[in-house]
């Protein structure tokens, strides 16, 4: 079972400059009052990112995160400032922050049946707090923002009947699949990393926990409830 949440105006816990927001289902219009855009960039709460522009939602308790759906700015004369390369980072306490993605959205059309991107899975993830951090925007420099984004919400974490991870997706400490996960790439040293598969679990030749690290494969079913 899972439910989408979108995430709008209501929903803002900080963010680095002046944010506006309102969702419309499955498209976006064109007007520049829609949307949340930065233009100072201030130190984000993950204090790894430094100062940048970023925006950070606090959900009422923690949640097991599925896809990430964004809509970029789509205002005609602002698409420059639209966001292109971002990262998000989750947290169960607003202390500790992993990163749960890496993406990239493309500029958007400026039209208003604009119906926005899917740029990721966040693979049954819990939070309670989500940052959503610029590295770049489409025209090089300048403001950034975005109209909307929404994220599913899952009663429990095994959103994916399957993963297969590659060397550069290991940020988590716990993945849960309900029949099968596949496994390339290291464990890095003082990482903690923990596998939940239904079925299957298959680590690849190229897989290695390094020294230093903790990992666990198991197989077992997936919660009822989390």
């Amino acid at each position: 079972m899972y439910s989408k949440i979108v995430i709008g105006i209501a929903l803002f816990f900080a963010f680095s400059t002046i944010s506006l927001g309102q969702c419309y289902p499955d498209r976006h219009n064109t007007s520049n009052s829609n949307m949340w855009k930065s233009c100072i960039r201030s130190m984000c709460p993950n204090e790894d990112r430094g100062f940048t522009h970023w925006i950070m939602y606090s959900l009422e308790e923690s949640k097991y995160l599925g896809e990430m759906q964004l809509w970029n700015l789509n205002d005609p004369e602002d698409l420059k400032n639209g966001i292109k390369d971002f990262t998000v980072d989750v947290s169960v306490d607003g202390t500790n922050w992993v990163e749960a993605l890496s993406s990239t959205l493309e500029v958007s059309n400026g039209h208003s049946i604009y119906e926005g991107g899917v740029v990721g899975n966040l693979d049954g993830i819990e939070a309670k707090y989500i940052i959503i951090s610029s590295i770049s925007n489409q025209g090089g420099w300048g403001c950034v923002g975005f109209s909307e984004v929404k994220i599913e919400l899952m009663d429990k974490p095994c959103g994916s009947p399957n993963l297969v991870f590659d060397e550069n997706h290991q940020s988590k400490t716990k993945y849960w699949a309900l029949n099968r996960i596949e496994s390339h790439g290291n464990v890095a040293p003082d990482q903690s990393l923990d596998y939940f598969a239904g079925k299957e679990i298959e680590l690849l030749n190229d897989f290695e926990v390094k020294k230093g690290a903790s990992f666990e494969a198991n197989i077992q079913p997936c919660p009822d409830n989390h």
